[in-house]
């Protein structure tokens, strides 16, 4: 499974705000490769992730159309606040919900854990 998230100096942002796409290779919950990729073109951002093979993305706050283009492009959508690799470990723990919002308090968007 490919995960991509969209970072500005390592932490999640949204497509406007992004420097670059960082993609997480993971298999069995273990990860075994991670690439940072030049920020697409306005507009662009479903399909560029499509044919990089993305099929979930982390992000911070999105758009009713940016969540809707991403959803036409298939992708599933988590948002969440702070660094994009605490994230993906959220991600991973299961402590993230499908395209709940992020937590305005900084926490992880959906855990229920208190955070904040």
């Amino acid at each position: 499974m490919k995960i991509g998230a969209l970072i500005a100096g390592g932490r999640l942002t949204g497509p406007a705000d992004c420097d670059a796409v960082k993609c997480y290779t993971i298999e069995q919950g273990t990860l075994l490769a991670m690439e940072r990729l030049p920020r697409p073109a306005e507009g662009e951002l479903p399909e560029f992730l499509r044919r990089q093979g993305v099929g979930v993305l982390l992000a911070g706050e999105l758009t009713e159309e940016e969540r809707r283009a991403c959803g036409r492009a298939g992708l599933t959508l988590f948002t969440a606040a702070g660094p994009a690799d605490e994230a993906l470990l959220d991600l991973l723990e299961r402590q993230l919900i499908p395209g709940a919002e992020a937590c305005p308090a900084g926490g992880c968007a959906g855990c229920h854990g208190g955070c904040g």
